[in-house]
This record gives C-alpha cells, structure tokens and sequence, in this order.
C-alpha cells in the first residue's frame, strides 16, 4: 500500500480517536460497541420436564448473527400425565444477566396454559437480541421451567 494511503487512513483512525475521546468516549468502549453489534451470538436452548410437562426446543442452538433483528425457534410442549395440567413457564437465562438484552417478542411463556393428559402442542418463540448486548456476551442459554397453578383443576 502507497504510504500517503496508510498515511492518510492513520490521521483519519487518530482524528475519529480523538473526536470520540472529546466527546466523551473511550477507543475500548468505542471498539466494544462497534463489535457487540457485528459479532455473532450463540444461543441455546435447553429442554426440560417439569411437573408432566416435556418442553424440547427444535434445535439446541441457533447462531444469532444480526442483533436487533427477529429470530425464532419452535417450542414443543407435551403433557407426559394422564390428567389436564394447568399452569404457566417461565423462562430462564444462562448467564443471568442475558435476560436484560434477551428480548422476547412472542413466547407461550406470556401466559397459563392448559394442556390436556397426553397433549402435545407446538409454540414459536420469536425475539431478538438487543442491539447494545456487550461485546464479551459470546453465548447464552434459554431454558423454561413449568410450575402447575393452584387452585387450577
């Protein structure tokens, strides 16, 4: 490469440092930013059976590439019992801390539900990934826990 080129890209990398540390922001911070939003994030999904329910995921792990944009998967719950279960899933996060920038958009947890003895139902779970999630944030896991209402039938 000529030097003038280099010459010129390393005055504008230095003069970009230099606006961003007058207006507050630090090259790391900045660099962090920058590759948070490109980087590709693994998430997976963990399969359970909580009080007769059996939830599998479709796939147990999607490679999430654009942050900020829609993703999903298919959710496929079944009652194991031979009795009507009634009760509600609540989602849970590895590390802890993903749930602030795990963003669900459509999700079977939202809600009760009732699932019949032997029933078998499939749900999607649409969501997206925050578009200011860390840098560092390489991986995450979903997984859901049913817990039967009381008082329910």
């Amino acid at each position: 490469m000529p030097i003038f080129k280099s010459g010129w890209r390393g005055l504008a990398v230095g003069a970009f440092g230099l606006a961003m540390f007058v207006a507050g922001y630090s090259l790391p911070a900045l660099y962090d930013r920058i590759t948070a939003a490109d980087g590709p994030v693994l998430v997976h999904f963990s399969e359970g059976l909580e009080h007769g329910i059996s939830i599998e995921p479709s796939l147990p792990v999607m490679r999430v590439a654009a942050r900020g944009e829609p993703a999903s998967v298919l959710y496929t719950l079944r009652n194991t019992t031979d009795r009507r279960i009634d009760g509600q899933a609540v989602p849970i996060y590895a590390p802890e801390s993903a749930s602030a920038w795990f963003k669900k958009i459509q999700c079977f947890c939202f809600g009760p539900m009732s699932l019949e003895a032997g029933e078998t139902r499939q749900f999607p779970v649409v969501f997206q990934l925050d578009r200011n999630l860390p840098a560092h944030v390489l991986e995450m896991t979903l997984a859901y826990q049913f817990f039967p209402l009381t008082g329910a039938r």
